[in-house]
């Protein structure tokens, strides 16, 4: 169901602007990776972000720029606008407008997801925040891997959260589901995806693209000598 990248302009200078986590421009970057795509992978560091936080388009990260087919350079942010773009032009958002749909539902359903862990990364207050934490590890977080458990049961299981094939949907639930399970959250259990079948399918798969794994291991390896 993906669209094809042949039917966007030609683009170059591409350039995802983030800091140095997978964070929300993971699956931008996975999604060039997978697509060919030649693109500059800057990483801002945290102590150089005050600094850098005023020329940034909206004051925020990931920010995107590239050379359009005219030859003028375009900035944007806003992480879910870059990941569709990216998207179409990698062939990894559908160009059928009801199956664009069901991948736009389920990026939305992320986003309303990561929205009450980011309120507990917020909390200054321990006690508030380890209770903050314990709703998200009982009850939040479960409740929102049994809807996307339902959605990949629904689509059959058969490795991707919407469609037949590889959409940045799956990329999105794939940094989800390894943020969720990564040890970085404290008070939320590595084994909290274990449940669910349908979504570690889709999390298999995606990090058992070659283009995935290539991507992953560069990344390791440069940290690795940082």
């Amino acid at each position: 169901c993906g669209g094809d990248p042949g039917a966007m302009a030609p683009v170059s200078n591409v350039c995802i602007k983030y800091f140095d986590i997978k964070g929300k421009a993971e699956y931008v970057r996975l999604a060039f990776a997978i697509g060919g795509v030649d693109f500059t992978d800057e990483r801002v560091p945290f102590a150089e972000w005050k600094e850098t936080k005023p020329n940034m388009r909206w004051h925020y990260l990931p920010e995107l720029t590239l050379t359009n087919a005219e030859g003028e350079q375009v900035t944007v942010g806003q992480s879910n606008a870059i990941l569709r773009f990216a998207g179409k032009l990698t062939g990894l958002y559908p160009s059928d407008d009801v199956e664009a749909l069901m991948v736009d539902e389920i990026l939305e359903a992320i986003e309303d997801a990561r929205t009450p862990i980011r309120a507990s990364l917020q909390e200054k207050d321990v006690e508030k925040k380890e209770a903050m934490r314990a709703e998200l590890a009982t009850e939040t977080i479960p409740y929102w891997l049994r809807l996307f458990e339902a959605r990949a049961v629904e689509n059959g299981s058969n490795g991707c959260i919407c469609g037949p094939s590889l959409t940045i949907a799956d990329l999105a639930l794939y940094v989800l589901c390894n943020w969720l399970s990564s040890g970085i959250l404290d008070g939320i259990p590595t084994t909290i995806l274990e449940p669910y079948e349908g979504i570690n399918k889709i999390v298999a798969a995606v990090a058992g693209h070659p283009k995935v794994a290539e991507f992953e291991k560069g990344v390791a390896e440069r940290q690795a000598a940082a």
